[in-house]
């Protein structure tokens, strides 16, 4: 029997890393692994399950495919072919996740449901990566909302193998033009303005929303004030609808799929929070389409560990819900990110997909993802794909039961401040290529820079910091004066209690030009007086790294502590060596042993004088010492 508990999925009351990958994952109808009208079906299908199972896999992503009819009073759902995938599921001792809603639940015709583009448009959900059509204001969609996703869950609800329901996919707003003007979410925001007390006009309940940021001598709260909003309104949506479906089955997880980055400067019209899912959700889930090699390691790093973040602030974890698995994925990319999650305390890697498309002519992605192409003949590096699975079931009770180790370093993650700097700056309305974000850029930023000097920086919030279960004692504060007024006083009181608190140096002389380097919180500024350079940051904040990369190789460690030992998940991002020989990484803690895993083995590693060497790393390996 499966279960989970606190984003840990357990067997027979055993924890285990979890294993899966998604099988008629998706909403869309041409989408599918088997059209419809294939003979024989559900035999097909069966094979399919089979196989996964044979490859090591133990869950299965699916979603609630079938017949939703949406009454006056309530709904009824049924779904012949998820109902047989599940028994054979069950049959093969698998465990299952269930995506109960698509892209809408829209039950009628209605006229008046679709989102709005700041110009008036109606979005038409043509595109389909835009993964919610309809207003989440809407009486007719919420009341909808409601009663499908509760037919869908009482449905389910009795299934033992299924360990989780999975609400909406990469839910946000339409990602090209500003959205949503629909007037249903337009009456939403005037009460919230009312709400919270905030007053921008004399005539509220006839006050509009802007269209475009902010040009000067314009508000820009106006603006601030719009997106802050709109991002409050999708998490709500999202969690609520969560918490539909655990009310009629307690039992479940709840968890949704988030986009990649909140740290996207396009996210500022999209609307996505990992903290509110974090809080509102069992498990914190996420999606990975990112490059992990070379310069884009730090990104794809800093995604990763920001989400974990979000979910360990609330003492939960962190599921990757859906892991690149293209086609045409190289291997190394395949494996390095598979090391990077799981070294950042990733307790589940969920992969997109199993079987790929079927090739429909209009079909949005074809043959485009999956372990096997649609006529089941393996993708290239198949077989090396799944001996990395079937290694991670057999290394799984290291990972599983060890947790990201924390360097007490924190990057203070302000909503204000982004919403701030993405008014002042992009006066432009739609050219999101173009978008600039200066908060958001140096929170990357700075996470490049403390990932070179073997930290792992957590992204933390200032109603986090009072608590601080992270314990984060040294803080980067990419620009204090861009934070509200709440929040200075938080980080104030932050270092009022021993917290270490750095700011973004600037020349004393020339008004605006940024240094390299880094300004203690409060701290005078004289003619003479050097700002800080990161390692010193460091160094005056006590903060000393568990690992240290020697001769700066191009390698990226992620680190879990477990009792008594540690998991280095160690990966070469060299854009130049396929392979590197003898990395070598100071341990900044005595242990004895070191042993070094990977699909093709195991062997001894010395420890001398603290040094640890790896002879060849080719893409990724475990190293755990004791």
């Amino acid at each position: 029997m499966y279960e989970v508990k606190n984003g840990i999925l357990y067997k027979d009351g055993k924890r285990i890393l979890c294993l899966g990958a998604a099988y008629f994952a998706s909403f869309h109808e041409r989408k599918v692994a088997i059209p419809t009208d294939t003979p024989n079906r559900a035999e097909e299908m069966k094979r399919d399950i089979r196989d996964m199972q044979v490859a090591g896999f133990n869950l299965i992503r699916t979603a609630a495919l079938g017949k939703l009819e949406v009454g006056e009073q309530d709904a009824t759902y049924s779904g012949e072919f998820i109902d047989e995938m599940l028994d054979l599921t069950e049959e093969l001792d698998m465990a299952a996740l269930m995506r109960i809603q698509g892209y809408s639940m829209r039950s009628k015709a209605y006229t008046d449901a679709g989102m709005v583009e700041a110009g008036g448009t109606a979005y038409d959900g043509s595109f389909s990566l835009n993964f919610l059509n309809d207003s989440l204001h809407h009486p007719g969609i919420l009341s909808d909302n409601e009663k499908g996703t509760k037919a869908i869950a009482a449905h389910f609800k009795d299934r033992k193998n299924i360990v989780g329901f999975l609400s909406y996919n990469e839910p946000h707003y339409p990602g090209k033009g500003v959205y949503d003007y629909n007037e249903y979410t337009i009456k939403a925001y005037r009460q919230w303005l009312k709400d919270n007390d905030i007053k921008l006009a004399e005539d509220i309940e006839n006050y509009q929303p802007p269209r475009k940021r902010p040009v000067a001598g314009e508000s820009i709260e106006e603006w601030m004030y719009w997106r802050l909003f709109s991002t409050e309104a999708m998490s709500a949506f999202i969690n609520g609808s969560a918490a539909l479906a655990k009310a009629v089955s307690p039992r479940m997880s709840s968890l949704t799929c988030m986009t990649p980055n909140m740290l996207e400067f396009d996210n500022f019209i999209k609307g996505c929070d990992y903290f509110a899912s974090a809080e509102g959700m069992d498990v914190m889930g996420i999606t990975l389409y990112k490059n992990s090699g070379g310069g884009d390691y730090y990104t794809t790093d800093m995604i990763i560990n920001s989400a974990e973040a979000a979910a360990a602030v609330q003492g939960k974890h962190l599921w990757m819900v859906e892991q690149d698995a293209a086609t045409d994925i190289s291997i190394p990319h395949f494996k390095r990110q598979t090391y990077m999650a799981l070294g950042a305390g990733v307790k589940a890697l969920v992969w997109y997909q199993w079987r790929a498309d079927y090739p429909y002519d209009d079909a949005p992605e074809a043959n485009g993802f999956g372990f096997v192409y649609n006529d089941r003949t393996k993708t290239p590096d198949y077989d090396e794909k799944i001996g990395l699975v079937k290694y991670l079931n057999q290394v799984s009770d290291y990972v599983v039961n060890a947790e990201k180790h924390r360097d007490g370093v924190g990057i203070f993650y302000s909503q204000y401040a982004t919403l701030y700097c993405d008014a002042v700056e992009n006066i432009h309305e739609k050219a999101v290529g173009m978008l600039k974000n200066t908060y958001a850029t140096r929170m990357r930023m700075y996470y490049a820079m403390l990932k070179k000097e073997n930290v792992s920086a957590d992204m933390i919030r200032a109603k986090d910091l009072a608590e601080n279960r992270l314990g984060i004692r040294l803080l980067f504060v990419p620009e204090f004066k861009y934070l509200s007024k709440e929040e200075q006083a938080q980080v104030l009181d932050f270092q009022a209690k021993g917290g270490k608190v750095f700011v973004q140096a600037y020349d004393r002389w020339q008004a605006g030009m940024e240094k390299f380097g880094f300004d203690e919180l409060g701290t005078p500024v004289t003619n003479f007086n050097c700002c800080y350079e990161i390692s010193e940051v460091l160094e005056y904040a006590g903060i000393q790294p568990v690992y240290g990369v020697l001769d700066k190789k191009p390698v990226g460690v992620n680190v879990l502590e477990g009792e008594n030992y540690l998991v280095l998940s160690v990966v070469n991002i060299s854009r130049i060596h396929t392979a590197l020989t003898d990395v070598k990484i100071k341990l900044n803690t005595a242990y004895k042993t070191a042993t070094l895993t990977s699909p093709e083995g195991e062997s001894v590693l010395e420890i001398k004088d603290g040094i640890i060497t790896i002879p060849t790393l080719t893409d990724g390996v475990f190293v755990i010492v004791k």
